[in-house]
């Protein structure tokens, strides 16, 4: 039972961060990883499973949040068809490289990019000269960058599209919408490609599982994180560009120190 109270609070934080920030799966990758090892999962497929669990409530959650920036005109259309290419290719070739790669090296190597991100926005006061935003070429290859990180440490890939975004200065509000938008089409194929094409062990797979997703935390987890979409996304206009890059920072850092120290 204490579980899926547990499911529930990760849901409804990562709503609220999916409508401000696109974010989502900051909290859920994590929090997923500390409940099924406490809920004495096999240790082989807890990384796996809060992977694919946490980038299937970021489908709900950042699909909700999607449709609200799509019914307030905030997508720039000819930017997200230039980077949805590369984020996707690299999604689908995180999630396969993820199963043979160890995820704890790359997570440090991840974690050692976002610290210093993070400071920077944390405790720089001003914008550096604005930065040109890349051609088209550089824009497929991050994407596919953003995409492949996204599915191997199990975040949205909104969370390094956002990085890109701040440095060419593409206003916050809109680099979240369109970050959104990018981040569900990547995480909805790669949990198709965790759910339908791994087999994980028999025997060893929880009751209530289908292929790395547990679908108990899943569906309570996605529940909570739609209403609190609805809630947060029609007010996110209303808060201050300082605000949610401070927020932005902190999660950054937070992310970080957990792959950091992830065992």
């Amino acid at each position: 039972m204490i579980e899926y109270l547990v499911y529930l609070l990760l849901g409804s934080v990562a709503g609220v961060l999916a409508g401000l920030l696109g974010l989502g799966g900051v909290v859920l990758m994590p929090g997923f990883l500390l409940a099924f090892s406490w809920q004495g999962f096999p240790q082989a497929l807890v990384l796996h499973m809060a992977i694919t669990t946490s980038l299937a409530c970021v489908v709900v959650a950042s699909g909700s949040a999607s449709i609200v920036f799509l019914r307030n005109g905030m997508i720039r259309w000819p930017l997200f068809y230039s980077l949805a290419p590369g984020v996707v290719l690299g999604g689908v070739l995180g999630a396969l490289l993820s199963l043979h790669l160890p995820a704890a090296l790359l997570s440090k190597i991840v974690a050692f990019v976002l610290i210093l991100t993070a400071g920077d926005i944390l405790f720089s006061g001003k914008f550096r000269k604005q930065a040109p935003f890349p051609a088209l070429p550089w824009m497929l290859v991050w994407g596919m960058i953003t995409g492949m990180l996204g599915a191997v440490v199990g975040v949205s890939a909104a969370l390094f599209l956002l990085v890109m975004f701040r440095y060419c200065q593409i206003p916050m509000r809109e680099g979240v919408a369109i970050a959104t938008m990018v981040g569900w089409v990547s995480a909805l194929i790669v949990t198709l490609i965790f759910v339908f094409t791994v087999a994980p062990s028999e025997g060893l797979v929880p009751t209530g599982s289908v292929g790395y997703l547990f679908l108990p935390a899943f569906v309570v987890a996605s529940i909570a994180s739609v209403i609190a979409v609805s809630l947060i996304a029609r007010w996110s206009q209303h808060f201050s560009p300082a605000v949610l890059k401070k927020i932005f920072g902190t999660l950054l850092a937070s992310v970080a120190l957990r792959m950091a120290f992830f065992d």
